[in-house]
């Protein structure tokens, strides 16, 4: 078990970036929103 806890680790650390990215993501959907229409193009 012992073994395991390395990668359980990196697993958690790796849901921690998807988690960061899907923050971006959202951030970047909400700048996009709050650009006047001729910026979007």
């Amino acid at each position: 078990m012992k073994a395991s806890l390395p990668a359980l680790d990196a697993v958690k650390e790796s849901l921690l970036a998807l988690d960061a990215v899907k923050a971006s993501l959202l951030a970047l959907d909400a700048g996009k929103d709050s650009l006047p229409a001729r910026l979007t193009r």
